[in-house]
């Protein structure tokens, strides 16, 4: 029990850790210029639903931002780049062009592994649900998104925690009434020694 209390204070510091991170590393980088010909305009605002998702390995996650839309908001202006962030070479999550998806810009790691809702983008939605999570889906998670509105972007942090398969209880509860029989039967000889002792004493 104590172990558990252990264990879920740690996460709780840790999520909370992270949850501080992305929310200061977003606002940072909202003040540098956009890379990849997008181009820095605020009329347009990008918002993640969470700045921390957890998850468990194999489980799946519905990361979700939500942006600025209208009646004069054209899916052909809609211009959207999601990826995985990363020291050495960003990972390709999702890509809209011209309001029309492009699979093959997805990095194989995310193959058959995502589902989108296209529809959705027209209310100012993007959720993206990612199946069958594993440890090295860990990370920050960038969308940049622009439409006629102009462009914005959103990050948020997805920690997937592995599954750690507990130690075998060769006994079980069973063992435990072997264990108190023992410790009983070994009282109760101690205790016969003694009154024999005594006795023949």
């Amino acid at each position: 029990m104590r172990k558990k209390m252990v264990c879920r204070i740690l996460l709780l510091i840790t999520v909370t850790s992270f949850s501080i991170y992305a929310h200061e590393v977003h606002h940072t980088q909202k003040n540098i210029s956009f890379s990849q010909g997008f181009n820095q305009q605020q009329a347009l605002f990008v918002n993640v639903t969470q700045d921390v998702y957890q998850a468990e390995e194999n489980d799946n996650v519905t990361l979700e931002w939500t942006f600025t839309t209208g009646s004069n908001t054209s899916m052909e202006s809609l211009q959207i780049l999601c990826k995985l962030l990363s020291d050495d070479l960003d990972s390709v999550l999702y890509h809209v062009r011209d309001g029309v998806e492009v699979p093959e810009s997805q990095d194989g790691r995310f193959e058959g592994r995502i589902e989108s809702d296209i529809d959705a983008l027209r209310e100012g939605l993007l959720s993206l649900q990612l199946f069958q999570l594993v440890p090295e889906d860990s990370g920050f998670y960038r969308c940049d998104i622009r439409s006629s509105y102009g462009s914005d972007f959103g990050i948020g942090y997805l920690n997937v925690t592995a599954i750690v398969s507990p130690l075998p209880d060769i006994l079980g509860e069973n063992g435990l009434y072997i264990g108190l029989l023992v410790t009983a039967g070994v009282v109760a000889a101690a205790v016969s020694a003694v009154v024999l002792s005594y006795i023949g004493a």
